[in-house]
């Protein structure tokens, strides 16, 4: 018996794919039903990961640019816990703020640059619209002045955002560096020569970074502005401490492990998964 043609061509096409739309929609709407939790749609997800992308290329932009007033307009100065790790140890809350209008007010070295690269992205809007979060590896490249070496670094980034009236915000953010040298020389041999720091299981690692100078901060973010082989950059007092969380950097042993953890898909924000 021949089986019967059922492929569709013009306006038939047109309304299978509708009835296909709709048979999705209601397997959506029945399981929204059954957990009685109402979901952002695909399509503002997708809007709102464009904006959060945008806001960490804005980021890199005013780093580059050390534009920092510029820079601080991006996180959620509001929050009481906003906080960020750079320079480390970071800055919680009000300090913040400080450490934003303090950075811009300063006078720049000439010849100062720092470049982070936000590369392999993945963002995770939360179910409920209302807040995000997002990671990205970081290549750059650092100076604090035009007659300091220069220096190669290569970071993470984890950052939870918040949605504020105004738009999306950094709520949180903290850099994880992953190795640090001089340009010119093996990022590879500097970390198995150090002798600054104490190296421990699996990589992890306490005291100095190999290859980083000093004024440059652990973090593997931006030094601040001055930093020299002499003095380290100038901060506002820090407000309440920030989080501790597990780092690792490459030691020529151990293999890196799932730090940080790619953010997964989630319906409502946990204090517990905060970055």
């Amino acid at each position: 018996m021949k089986k019967p043609n059922l492929t569709f061509t013009g306006p038939a096409a047109v309304a299978a794919v509708a009835l296909g739309m709709l048979a999705a929609g209601g397997i959506v709407h029945a399981a929204a039903a059954t957990d009685h939790r109402r979901e952002i749609s695909a399509a503002q997800r997708a809007v709102d990961a464009l904006e959060i992308s945008n806001i960490m290329g804005r980021y890199a932009a005013y780093v580059i640019a050390n534009k920092w007033a510029l820079l601080g307009q991006e996180f959620a100065l509001d929050e009481p816990d906003v906080r960020e790790n750079v320079p480390a140890p970071g800055q919680q809350g009000a300090a913040v703020r400080e450490y934003f209008a303090s950075r811009d007010q300063q006078t720049l070295p000439e010849g100062v640059m720092h470049q982070h690269t936000f590369l392999s992205p993945i963002i995770e809007v939360a179910g409920d619209g209302k807040t995000a979060k997002g990671m990205w590896d970081a290549p750059g490249i650092d100076v604090g002045n035009g007659n300091a070496m220069a220096a190669w670094t290569w970071l993470k980034y984890a950052v939870d955002f918040k949605r504020e009236a105004d738009g999306w915000k950094i709520w949180h953010l903290h850099v994880y560096q992953v190795w640090r040298a001089p340009y010119g020389d093996s990022w590879s041999a500097m970390v198995q020569q150090a002798s600054g720091g104490t190296m421990t299981g699996g990589g992890a690692v306490t005291g100095p970074v190999p290859g980083t100078p000093a004024g440059a901060p652990p973090s593997g973010g931006p030094p601040g502005p001055g930093a020299s082989a002499s003095a380290a950059p100038p901060r506002p007092a820090a407000g309440a401490p920030m989080p501790s969380a597990p780092v690792w950097r490459y030691n020529g042993k151990g293999s890196p492990p799932l730090i940080p953890a790619p953010p997964k898909p989630y319906y409502s924000f946990d204090p517990d998964d905060a970055y």
